[in-house]
């Protein structure tokens, strides 16, 4: 090799170097603790994990929430949405809009599998699409608590029941 290749080789191998020294600080400085392993992490160090880590992330266990403070919460919230709901022939619209839209992507998605003949798939799509329709079928003629429900599930991706 001659000279001038030999320095351009070394110093892309220190830039090389600089970088990955970089890249390795940045991604200890993202590495999150898991909660569970906090316990163990602080016999081997010595020190409390809690001490270090982001106010997001510590455990905050003095108060856990119940299935019915949550259910209650999340009633709350239905509430707050149902109070600032438009009029109906708009929400009808949204909805409407809405479903036009997932319509029209799994009609996409129908002709994709079709090229690629991948039935299985192609008839879950096909189901989903007819779902859809239907849906759109009934918006005309369904009662409003019904239209408040698939209002907030399609629109704000809103569901209230706790699994």
């Amino acid at each position: 090799m001659n000279k001038k290749a030999h320095e351009i080789e070394e110093q892309k191998l220190k830039e090389a170097e600089l970088q990955a020294s970089s890249e390795t600080e940045y991604a200890s400085e993202l590495v999150e603790i898991d909660p569970s392993l906090a316990g163990h992490l602080a016999e081997l160090t010595g020190q409390n994990p809690q001490e270090d880590l982001p106010v997001h992330q510590k455990s905050h266990a003095k108060n856990p929430a119940t299935d019915e403070e949550l259910l209650q919460d999340r009633l709350k919230l239905r509430e707050n949405f149902l109070e600032k709901a438009p009029a109906e022939h708009v929400m009808r619209r949204e909805v409407f809009v809405k479903l036009e839209s997932q319509k029209i992507v799994l009609e996409k998605e129908f002709r994709k599998l079709k090229r690629t003949r991948l039935y299985h798939k192609m008839s879950e799509v096909l189901a989903a699409l007819r779902k859809v329709v239907h849906t759109m079928k009934e918006l005309r003629h369904m009662t409003y608590e019904l239209l408040e429900d698939l209002w907030l599930n399609l629109v704000h991706k809103f569901d209230y029941v706790i699994s």
